[in-house]
């Protein structure tokens, strides 16, 4: 996938540190960010329109709240909120409604055919730590996953595997 010219690299890097800000703020799991990024990557690879930065806002901040829905039990509940979606927009000042990230929850998911499930490398590291004996398991583990968070912020990565970063964030940790 590649960005439109007037939505550049930085800022992806910035839309993704505010959603990491944004899970450590509601103390939710990281990895809702990497699932919430591959959604956004996925579907600007498939979308043919043209994306300004509104819509790329509206877009990533739909994509933080399907995968936060998705994959947290908890609500994201602020004072004058009844759901997360509520949540979600309030942190955006009011600058888009809730009809509009509706729509774009909609489009979203019939843009990715309800694939909302992808494969994350924490995922993968997991599965390959069970494999390996080897000391300081949980230390790998944190390396590996700050390593991945860090992929999931560089444009440079969305075209590779998430099980490849894995391997690469493990092997680097290993080292």
């Amino acid at each position: 996938s590649t960005l439109s010219s007037c939505i550049n690299k930085n800022w992806r890097e910035q839309i993704c540190k505010w959603a990491y800000d944004v899970v450590d703020h509601f103390d939710l799991n990281r990895e809702v960010v990497s699932i919430a990024m591959s959604h956004l990557d996925r579907y600007l690879g498939i979308y043919t329109g043209t994306v300004d930065k509104n819509l790329f806002q509206l877009l990533s901040m739909t994509c933080l709240y399907l995968s936060i829905k998705l994959n947290e039990h908890e609500h994201l509940l602020i004072q004058g909120s009844i759901s997360s979606m509520e949540t979600i927009l309030h942190l955006s000042n009011g600058f888009f409604k809730l009809e509009e990230m509706e729509k774009m929850e909609r489009e979203l998911l019939h843009t990715l055919q309800w694939r909302v499930h992808p494969p994350t490398g924490q995922v993968y590291v997991n599965q390959f730590l069970k494999y390996l004996s080897v000391d300081h398991h949980q230390e790998l583990q944190d390396l590996a996953s700050y390593t991945m968070e860090l992929a999931v912020m560089d444009y440079f990565f969305v075209s590779y595997k998430s099980s490849d970063i894995a391997i690469a964030a493990l092997l680097n940790s290993i080292d």
